[in-house]
Formats: C-alpha cells, structure tokens, sequence
C-alpha cells in the first residue's frame, strides 16, 4: 500500500579480501537497504563456511520490520526466513526458483493455468531510457487456497510473477520473474516492490564498486575489513540524506575536498539515527 515501508536484503562480496596464504575466503556481507532513502540499515558478515541464509537471522534479530516489506531473492526464500519475518510482524516478497523446486514449478504452472485466469490481476508499465525499451507486467493472484494446502508455506498470502520484455538494439531479451508473498498485494504495489528491491544493486552496490572502489581494497586482518565497509556504507548512507541536486559522485568528492561539506556529511549522521 502507498507508504508501506521496504527493506531490501541481499549480499555483495569484497573480492580483494582473500588471501591464499591464509586461507581466507572473501569477505562476504549481507546488508539491509532501504530503497526509498537509499539508507544501509544494517550488515552481517557471513562465516566463512556457511552462505547468506546463515547471516539472515543475525540482520533480521537488529532490525524493526514491524508494518515493513521485507524483498529477497531467491536463495532466502525458504521457510525459516518466512516465519522469521511474520514473526516480527513484517510482510515479505521472496523470488522462487530452483532452490525451492516444487513451489516454484507449482507456482509457475498456477498462474499458467487458464482455468485460474479469472482470478489474476495484472498491471503494466513501459519505460525509455539508455538506448532501450522496457516493458513489464506484473501477475498476482490471492486466490492460491489448493497451492498452500499443499506446501503449508509459512504465511503465504499470495503469488506473483513480473515478465519483462526489453529491446535494445533491435534484440529482444524477455525474463520472468517468480515470488511468492504474505501480503495480498496489488499487481502495482508487487511491480513496485520487485523494482525497488534492485535499488540496492543500483544505489548502493554500484557505488560502493565504481565511486569507492570496494572490490580493489585489500585490507584483510582481523575485523578490520568488515568495520570499514561499515564505515563506506555509512558514508553512502548520509551522503544520501545531503539536500542538494548533486549526484552521489559530486557530493562524495566535494565531501573529500571541502571541509564544511565535510561537516555537513557528518552532521546528517544525526538524521540517519532518526531513521533507524
């Protein structure tokens, strides 16, 4: 619904951080964003011998996702993360795909049924931009009842999918997209949350690679890794919250050239603990 909160999860990985000698696999960070402010809610750092489901709980336990929608893709989609976020009141979009093999084909063969045409809603939405068309159109139904008898997922409310069509160049690249859902959502409010989930790859991982060059720093021993990407992604976080019309890339430089944007940075510290 309009207003409705988001946290998007997913992880990046901090290439430069190995070491052969050592044995030191890839710092690995799952992080929580919030598309609409561009704001890093939160990191976990995943264990060396485990993946990004491990890491979840932690990231879910310090956070208040009560009246939110938690977006995931789909290796969280599984049914510890469900109950973990309807536990805390929250609601989540989660993509389907090989990792949960017979909801996903079950869900794809539900909304390809004709028989269930009549309880689909659908919204479309087209757009320009860098050299390219894209249209998308999104699928939910809320009418699922014989799906979930047989699955018992944890809160499942409702399916969906997002088909994209894109031409570029005179190539046409289509992809579908599947998740599920506790909230009955509208198929704009779904398209919507599908979208901004990506700003995380768009707003933060982006810059974190291009404008602070994460993955080129070495930086290996101890915490010391895991507490400066804290630091970057703070940075990012309240350069965000400057107000003015410069890009993410002028307002970092001018923070690293001009003292009292400097000062300016910082004291939107105080506005980002007001949002946490």
């Amino acid at each position: 619904a309009e207003g409705t909160r988001q946290i998007a999860i997913d992880g990046k990985a901090l290439r430069r951080t190995f070491s052969k000698a050592s044995e030191l696999s890839p710092l690995h960070l799952v992080s929580a964003f919030a598309p609409e402010s561009g704001i890093v809610l939160g990191q976990v750092a995943v264990d060396g011998k485990s993946n990004e489901t491990a890491a979840l709980p932690a990231l879910l336990e310090m956070l208040d996702i009560e009246g939110t929608v938690v977006t995931a893709d789909a290796m969280h989609a599984q049914r510890d993360a469900a109950e973990r976020i309807t536990g805390k009141g929250g609601d989540y979009v989660l993509a389907l795909k090989g990792n949960q093999r017979s909801l996903h084909k079950d869900a794809k063969d539900w909304l390809a049924d004709p028989g269930n045409a009549g309880k689909m809603l659908s919204h479309q939405e087209a757009g320009r931009g860098h050299g390219r068309e894209e249209t998308r159109t999104a699928t939910v139904c809320h009418d699922i009842g014989p799906l979930q008898d047989a699955h018992r997922w944890p809160g499942l409310a409702a399916i969906g999918k997002v088909e994209s069509v894109r031409v570029s160049e005179g190539r046409t690249h289509t992809e579908t997209r599947y998740c599920i859902m506790s909230r009955k959502m509208s198929p704009e409010d779904f398209l919507k949350a599908v979208r901004n989930h990506w700003a995380i790859e768009n707003k933060l991982h982006w810059v974190l690679d291009v404008r602070m060059r994460e993955d080129d720093l070495q930086n290996r021993t101890g915490r010391g890794p895991e507490n400066l990407a804290a630091v970057r992604r703070l940075v990012v976080s309240m350069a965000r919250l400057m107000d003015d019309k410069l890009s993410i890339r002028r307002r970092l430089l001018r923070a690293a050239q001009v003292p009292n944007c400097r000062l300016e940075l910082i004291a939107n510290a105080a506005k980002l603990a007001e949002k946490l």
